[in-house]
């Protein structure tokens, strides 16, 4: 899900990719992830989308998402052919504190090769990140000009130990900034009539004193776990059965925060100003909580988008000349 601040991009990439590497050092002589980790197999991905909004119950406190922002934390997801459109919000300090909304997410079919080497699980693994650099994942009609901006964003990005040489092809580029750009997002179980769900950024790969796993929490890949339920004050019978089968899939429950959802206000998602497009299926409702919504949007995400609209400026001047 990736969280409502679901934003810090470039700055943290070579940090968190350090981190990445150590953390899968450990995990590997630690027994993490579990042997056998990997997402639900047999998942349809139209019932998951249908079944939104997705209401979190309890999640790790990541460097995106602390704990102070842990109130009303609800994803939507709207699909529109092969692009799936994400919408988190939550409200800072309390139910009724300052809302926070991000509606410039996307998420898509992971592709990559370690992604879909196990077809039966395949459909329940996507990736996320911002729309701004979603060209990634499309078809270009000009894979000239995406080569030369996958390039450009290669040699900005990239630790020069990582950097792919002026040779490389294509398909190695856009699967390096797929990788560098949109993190993981495994539905790990799912109920059988798809009214809960338990979510992580990818393999848990950090020990915990207890026996089990857990992921990052500070970077942008490989960090959170999360508990969706499709109401979002779900039975408390229900809540133990997640918690108990998270513990049974290696993942460590213990430092989980409940996120509180009673009493809350929710913002419908074509309510913010940001999104204005024919997919939107709800009316666009001018409201308050979509102005602030609106207004609290980061600066780390203004940066973001000012420097992919930089890059695609770029390409397109590309594919002006050729």
């Amino acid at each position: 899900m990736r969280g409502c601040a679901w934003l810090a991009l470039a700055a943290v990439r070579t940090v968190a990719a350090a981190r990445r590497g150590s953390a899968h050092a450990l995990g590997t002589a630690t027994g993490c992830p579990p042997a056998g980790f990997d997402s639900v197999a047999n998942f349809s991905l139209a019932r998951y989308i249908a079944a939104s909004p997705w209401y979190v119950i309890a999640q790790l406190p990541i460097s995106f998402q602390p704990v102070s922002e842990l109130y009303c934390v609800r994803a939507t997801y709207v699909q529109a052919n092969e692009t799936i459109y994400v919408f988190n919000e939550a409200r800072r300090g309390a139910v009724d504190g300052e809302p926070i909304a991000e509606a410039d997410l996307v998420a898509h079919q992971d592709d990559l090769p370690e992604a879909s080497a196990n077809a039966r699980t395949a459909d329940s693994k996507l990736r996320v990140g911002l729309r701004y650099y979603a060209f990634v994942y499309q078809n270009s009609s000009a894979p000239h000009a995406q080569r030369a901006v996958a390039s450009n964003l290669v040699s900005q990005m990239a630790d020069d130990e990582e950097r792919l040489g002026p040779d490389a092809k294509r398909r190695e580029l856009l699967d390096f900034l797929k990788r560098y750009l949109f993190g993981p997002y495994w539905v790990v179980d799912v109920s059988d009539v798809y009214d809960w769900a338990i979510v992580t950024g990818g393999p848990p790969s950090v020990p915990t004193s207890n026996g089990l796993c857990t992921t990052l929490t500070a970077g942008f890949n490989d960090i959170g776990v999360w508990l969706l339920h499709r109401n979002p004050q779900p039975p408390a019978d229900v809540v133990r059965k997640m918690h108990s089968r998270a513990r049974e899939l290696g993942l460590d429950t213990s430092a989980l925060q409940d996120v509180a959802q009673d009493g809350c206000e929710y913002t419908a998602p074509c309510a913010r100003a940001a999104v204005r497009a024919p997919w939107c299926k709800e009316s666009l409702r001018a409201s308050d909580g979509g102005a602030a919504a609106g207004r609290t949007r980061s600066h780390a995400a203004r940066s973001a988008k000012a420097a992919a609209s930089s890059r695609l400026e770029t390409w397109a001047r590309v594919d002006a000349r050729t």
